[in-house]
């Protein structure tokens, strides 16, 4: 939505709003407040957000903002939110345990597959059906998704979408915010990213998968993530 739009469809009943710590910038933030009548300070609203692991790239949050929404609550009603409803346990755990975050205890029941690397070859083959994974099965296309950090220089990524975006759905991690998929392959972590460009790559596009998710590029991807989790643990 931009202002235009706003007075075009608003004002609403009630508002809610998802990724909401993308909004906590006054420009958003004033576009949000003439969607729903009587303004945030006296209207109807929810925003669900993650303000710790996934705010979009090149987002700031505005504190003076987020401080008049606490406000405009009337007790600063902050609710925690608990119940991971999309990932497995193994995904869980893996998140955890690189990103050094908590997300919530899962309600998917049973185990599923380890989140693992795999060089490009060999993910391919397993993204393309010639391969068969040895926990999850047979990859069908329509349940893949290809993910690479939003962060990467342009050269990067025309290689990447090059190779795939023929054959399979490819985004950036950013463009695939607030989706899921049964099984996602994320690639580009072993190109020239730094620690938090990477930690972030990984949250967000790890925690995307449902069952099945799958690191290409091999040892060095796998040593920029431990590379990672070491300077955090320092």
């Amino acid at each position: 939505f931009d202002r235009s739009s706003a007075n075009e469809y608003g004002p609403f009943d009630i508002l809610y709003v998802d990724e909401a710590q993308d909004f906590f910038n006054q420009t958003d933030f004033e576009i949000l407040d003439n969607l729903i009548q009587g303004g945030v300070a006296e209207g109807i609203w929810r925003f669900y957000g993650d303000l710790q692991n996934q705010i979009s790239f090149g987002k700031v949050i505005d504190k003076d903002v987020f401080n008049f929404l606490l406000d405009c609550t009337g007790n600063n009603a902050v609710c925690s939110l608990t119940r991971n409803v999309r990932n497995t346990p193994e995904i869980v755990n893996y998140l955890e345990k690189i990103c050094l975050v908590r997300i919530g205890e899962t309600s998917v029941m049973g185990a599923g597959p380890d989140v693992h690397g795999v060089d490009y070859d060999k993910g391919l083959r397993l993204i393309t059906g010639l391969d068969e994974h040895s926990m999850y099965g047979l990859i069908r296309p329509e349940e893949l998704v290809i993910l690479y950090p939003e962060c990467l220089d342009d050269l990067s990524k025309k290689k990447l979408i090059s190779t795939y975006k023929n054959r399979f759905r490819i985004f950036s991690v950013a463009e695939f915010r607030g989706l899921e998929s049964s099984v996602v392959f994320l690639i580009g972590l072993d190109l020239n990213l730094n620690d938090c460009d990477i930690r972030d790559a990984v949250y967000c596009g790890v925690s995307r998968a449902r069952g099945l998710c799958l690191i290409g590029g091999g040892k060095s991807a796998l040593r920029n993530i431990h590379k990672m989790r070491a300077n955090y643990e320092e």
